[in-house]
């Protein structure tokens, strides 16, 4: 993950030429804070703020076929506003074309990525090294390679020793706002417990505002960003947990045993789905193909959170959207019935077997 410099994007490609250097392919993710500034610098203006808030919703919306859409949509505003077609190319190329870069949908299924979008990280390391050699942004410093290696270990040393004093911290505290409520959070890491911690705040303010209890499967399993960064219960998890009890010990248990021998490395592995590239002949068309049915199910699946999000936004009552939504989902599922009834023999062996 880099900035958008287009220098550090070159380089990039050049360090990880990827399969055309006969090696694995590099996915090159860019920093959502600056990919933000630099919306903000070209066009934040009065003028192009629809094309703005067109890309900076795409940025964060969760799948790929509502990113494209918005995007197409920022290319058609630019078009409208802009009569030389500048804007609209540079949306076409920098934007639209490199979506997979910037966009929170590529990075859906690894929670790290969900939560690691920027490299403030990187950065803080930055501005450390030049604070201690008490250099500004585009100083040169006054002295040699010697002086700058002793600032170098200086830093390393300061940030080994609050990793080490962090690290002794990591499981040897129990948060009484969190334990008093839920005994079993005191066995996660503190990172986690002040996270739930906040969790558990927020369902306090939904029970203020009188919002209704969610619903969820067995396998409790929500869709908003909390879940899906941290796979951990949520406030909406919470919130009917004080209703019906959903979060047995079985269930803490393997909340608890993801950090049972590690600590948030955990989320660098956890999630990840590797998927190859159909490159020739006929696995091109059969990619395609599934590209295609995939594509029709994410947009059912988006359908599902958009109604949802406007539904919030309108401050709809939950009885209200749990009922507009069943009848949805019944509908949905009666119009896929009629696909799914069809056996895959007939598909090989009939033409055309939906119409029969």
């Amino acid at each position: 993950m880099t900035d958008d410099s287009a220098i550090e994007q070159r380089a990039i490609r050049l360090a990880f030429p990827g399969l055309n250097g006969g090696e694995q392919e590099v996915a090159h993710l860019l920093c959502s804070v600056h990919s933000n500034r630099t919306l903000l610098r070209r066009l934040g203006s009065n003028a192009n703020k629809p094309i703005y808030q067109l890309l900076k919703h795409a940025m964060y919306c969760f799948t790929q076929i509502q990113n494209r859409d918005l995007c197409e949509q920022a290319v058609a505003a630019a078009t409208a506003i802009d009569n030389t077609g500048n804007i609209a190319k540079y949306v076409q190329t920098y934007w639209l074309q490199t979506a997979s870069k910037w966009a929170m949908y590529a990075r859906q299924h690894s929670p790290f990525l969900l939560q690691a979008t920027t490299t403030n990280a990187c950065e803080a390391w930055h501005r450390k090294l030049k604070s201690g050699a008490g250099l500004s942004k585009g100083q040169v410093a006054s002295y040699g390679i010697y002086g700058m290696i002793l600032n170098i270990m200086d830093a390393a040393k300061d940030v080994d020793n609050r990793a080490v004093v962090a690290k002794s911290h990591f499981r040897n505290r129990k948060l009484a706002v969190c334990t008093k409520q839920y005994a079993e959070i005191g066995q996660l890491p503190v990172p986690i417990q002040k996270l739930l911690a906040h969790e558990l705040d927020a369902v306090e303010e939904r029970i203020a505002k009188g919002k209704e209890v969610p619903n969820f499967d067995e396998n409790l399993r929500c869709h908003c960003k909390f879940h899906r960064q941290y796979l951990l219960p949520c406030r909406h998890i919470f919130h009917l947990d004080t209703e019906a009890k959903v979060l047995t010990p079985l269930q803490w248990e393997a909340y608890i045993g993801m950090f049972a021998e590690c600590g948030m490395e955990v989320y660098e592995t956890v999630g990840t789905i590797w998927v190859e590239e159909e490159r020739s002949g006929q696995n091109v068309e059969r990619a395609n193909i599934v590209i295609r049915v995939r594509e029709s199910f994410e947009q059912v699946q988006q359908q599902l959170y958009t109604a949802y999000e406007m539904m919030d936004r309108l401050n709809i009552e939950d009885t209200v959207q749990s009922e507009r939504m069943e009848e949805w989902a019944n509908h949905m599922q009666a119009t896929l019935s009629t696909l799914t009834s069809i056996r895959a023999e007939d598909i090989v062996n009939r033409h055309r077997p939906w119409e029969l």
